[in-house]
């Protein structure tokens, strides 16, 4: 569907405000990641080429653009790049659809790939978040995982990242580690919250296929050590004020990801870069269409500044694909909301929701869905019966 930007820009113009730009080169690439990444060492090949791809796809998108609201740069390791580049990229969105004056512009950046002097770059550069991959403050776990950083690093480039006047500072952690205890991974979170971290995202480490750590899988915590862990980092967290507003996901007041937010009230976003993906909604034919880029560098290059492969969303997965995101939240889920987004009457879902209310997983009451406890736990059983 090469005309869909066109269309859509004819009749909803500047409709998309967030904006996910893919940085798929890292030093070395970590045995549990599964990411479209590709390791280069510290030196990156072609950025100057990738940049001017990433500028090609801009203006092709442009036409959609709104005021951009929120931009990721992920990766990969996006704080390879130079603050040059970071800078030339946010000069081409300005120059395409302009910034919201409190827009949240958000970058990846690894301990030991910044320095005190590049951090403070990035933010003069116009990056307002950094989100840190710590994974652990434990030496002995970082070389489990296969990190290139030390745990003095990450503690460096968590205060530096807060020295430098960034208005919000995500640390990444991972529980569930190659032989981790409750106490070391509470020891993490008190690390991250003492350091002055204003959000943290604590995920469970999995074992992905195809992945160096699954042709030689590592003995991991049992379910009770999981549960105690998830169970005391959690009330370390909520003791020192930090709100579990999603799965992985604990913010002081006022500094919840806005960019991830969008995702999880399933908004659309231009996806660019290699292995990047977009959603965007055609209001006029109330259809949904997603897609992806080209996972290699040099392929996603060749291809820039033209039309992706745009595949609609089919009408007997947008259910799951609404849910799949929304019941990531701490918030009701709203029939009203999903009517609105998905275009399909509330009673395409009444199976599921009969199916959850019965198994106590919902509570439902008129508009709302609000998933229990006991459905926090047990959330797959429940979207798997939205699966055709």
């Amino acid at each position: 569907m090469p005309d869909l930007i066109s269309e859509i820009a004819g009749h909803s113009p500047g409709s998309v405000t967030s904006v996910y730009i893919h940085m798929p080169w890292c030093v070395r690439k970590c045995p549990y990641c599964d990411f479209s990444s590709f390791a280069t060492g510290r030196r990156l090949p072609m950025e100057k080429e990738y940049i001017s791809a990433l500028r090609r796809d801009i203006e092709l998108f442009a036409p959609v653009l709104g005021e951009v609201r929120t931009v990721y740069f992920g990766g990969g390791t996006p704080s390879l790049f130079s603050t040059e580049s970071i800078h030339e990229i946010l000069q081409a969105l300005s120059d395409a659809a302009g910034f919201a004056p409190d827009a949240e512009i958000s970058l990846e950046l690894n301990p030991g790939t910044g320095s005190d002097e590049k951090i403070q770059g990035f933010r003069d550069a116009g990056i307002t978040r950094l989100s840190i991959g710590v994974q652990s403050f434990s030496d002995m776990e970082l070389r489990r995982l296969g990190r290139i950083h030390s745990s003095e690093e990450a503690e460096n480039t968590v205060k530096s990242a807060l020295s430098a006047g960034f208005s919000g500072v995500n640390v990444d952690l991972m529980q569930g580690l190659p032989g981790q205890t409750a106490e070391l991974a509470a020891a993490d979170v008190r690390k991250a919250v003492s350091l002055g971290a204003q959000h943290i995202s604590w995920y469970q480490l999995t074992i992905e296929e195809g992945t160096p750590m699954a042709e030689d899988p590592p003995e991991l915590p049992d379910e009770d050590t999981l549960d105690h862990i998830n169970t005391e980092g959690t009330e370390i967290l909520r003791d020192a004020g930090f709100r579990h507003y999603e799965i992985s996901g604990f913010a002081r007041p006022g500094f919840e990801c806005r960019h991830n937010l969008n995702y999880w009230h399933f908004g659309d976003y231009i996806g660019i870069g290699a292995g990047g993906h977009g959603k965007i909604t055609d209001l006029r034919s109330r259809r949904i269409f997603r897609w992806g880029m080209p996972e290699k560098p040099d392929e996603y290059m060749r291809r820039s500044g033209t039309a992706p492969d745009f595949e609609e969303i089919g009408k007997d997965v947008l259910p799951f694909q609404y849910f799949l995101n929304t019941s990531r939240l701490d918030t009701d889920m709203s029939l009203t909301d999903f009517e609105e987004k998905t275009f399909l009457p509330r009673e395409s879902v009444s199976r599921e929701t009969a199916w959850g209310r019965e198994r106590g997983v919902l509570e439902t009451s008129g508009d709302t869905l609000r998933l229990t406890p006991f459905g926090r736990r047990y959330l797959n059983s429940w979207l798997e019966e939205f699966l055709p």
